[in-house]
């Protein structure tokens, strides 16, 4: 188990080919992509309640003001890592959109 939870966190934390994480750990390179596929299934399995919550209805109006207050934007409730999605408007209504 030592060794599988090993090869999980070198293969997170380096840029390392999964041929040279097999050369170092002694096992094949199909056994680090089966043992990373694992790995980081049991890590988001186990992390995901902490730092994924769903904004319930009840209180979406305060989460919507209080991002409001801190990002200027409106109605909405949160982002995903700070990427812009360009969004296309359609053809009606060009104007009541703002990307």
């Amino acid at each position: 188990m030592e060794k599988r939870v090993a090869i999980g966190l070198y293969r997170l934390c380096s840029s390392a080919e999964d041929r040279t994480i097999a050369h170092l750990f002694g096992v094949g390179r199909s056994t680090v992509n089966v043992v990373w596929r694992q790995f980081s299934t049991a890590v988001g399995q186990q992390l995901e309640s902490q730092w994924l919550c769903m904004v319930r209805r009840a209180g979406m109006a305060d989460h919507a003001r209080e991002f409001f207050a801190v990002t200027g934007f409106p109605q909405a409730v949160g982002a995903l890592d700070g990427c812009h999605f360009p969004v296309s408007p359609p053809k009606k209504h060009e104007t009541g959109y703002y990307n």
